[in-house]
């Protein structure tokens, strides 16, 4: 199975704006522990594991709302527009960018560009580790990039907006088991 077909039937099939229309009333599409299944590429491994574990509720937000909008500001093939000065305002952003920048409140090229750096580098604690494990981390999380810049941008689209519900809802499931816990 692939991204969508992991989404409960009620919404599979549903194009990428019905399923943000029904979150942004406050339906959640029924991810069905989609984080859980193992991935079935190497740039989803990267996604699961590596990048959006790092990201923070508001950049997936902000993500969330540039894909079902299909925003202008989001871009495939560079981290941020302009590219240079450091100190200029972005105009548009990758993916990871859109977090930082729409989620984060992070507004000028040069910070855009290390919290992306930071954002997709190897785990500090996996330096410790063979050198086997760090280039599997890597390389997974370049196969995110590369499919993220070169993959067509209404799959992209489709695809990461699953993944981000996803990642928001696990989450959530985590958050609300550990309140269950705390009692």
């Amino acid at each position: 199975m692939t991204g969508t077909a992991m989404i409960n039937d009620k919404y599979y099939g549903m194009s990428v704006d019905d399923i943000g229309d029904l979150h942004n009333r406050g339906d959640q599409p029924d991810v069905i522990q989609f984080s859980n299944y193992p991935p079935t590429h190497r740039w989803q491994n990267g996604w699961r594991e590596h990048i959006a574990p790092k990201l923070s509720h508001e950049a997936l937000e902000a993500m969330r709302a540039a894909l079902t909008t299909d925003s202008p500001f989001w871009q495939q093939g560079r981290t941020t527009m302009p590219i240079v000065p450091d100190h200029a305002p972005a105009a548009c952003a990758c993916l990871i960018g859109i977090g930082g920048w729409k989620g984060e409140g992070i507004g000028d090229v040069g910070k855009l560009q290390l919290y992306f750096e930071r954002i997709v580098s190897t785990p500090e604690s996996l330096q410790c580790h063979d050198d086997d494990s760090l280039d599997s981390v890597a390389e997974d999380v370049r196969a995110w990039i590369r499919w993220h810049d070169e993959t067509d941008r209404q799959v992209v689209r489709q695809t990461m907006l699953v993944e981000v519900h996803a990642e928001l809802n696990r989450r959530l499931e985590d958050n609300y088991m550990a309140a269950r816990a705390a009692m």
